[in-house]
């Protein structure tokens, strides 16, 4: 959808990413376990020294927990 010359997007996948984010504190990502299954995200966190330790998260919009990483990001 547009509004304006920006693009907006919206829809499940970005509604449990935009909730992910609400379990991050400052200086932290919290994604998906589905987005870490994407080919090269691991090795790329790997590369960058990463160590994103697995969590469950539940959301209400869900009827179950999900797995999730949170990766402490330091500057």
């Amino acid at each position: 959808m547009r509004l304006d010359s920006n693009i907006d997007y919206f829809g499940g996948t970005v509604n449990i990413a935009a909730k992910l984010q609400g379990w991050a504190d400052a200086g932290q990502v919290t994604f998906s376990r589905n987005v870490m299954a994407q080919p090269g995200v691991e090795a790329l966190l790997a590369r960058m020294g990463a160590q994103p330790r697995p969590i469950r998260v539940e959301l209400a919009a869900l009827d179950q927990p999900i797995e999730a990483f949170q990766w402490d990001v330091s500057c």
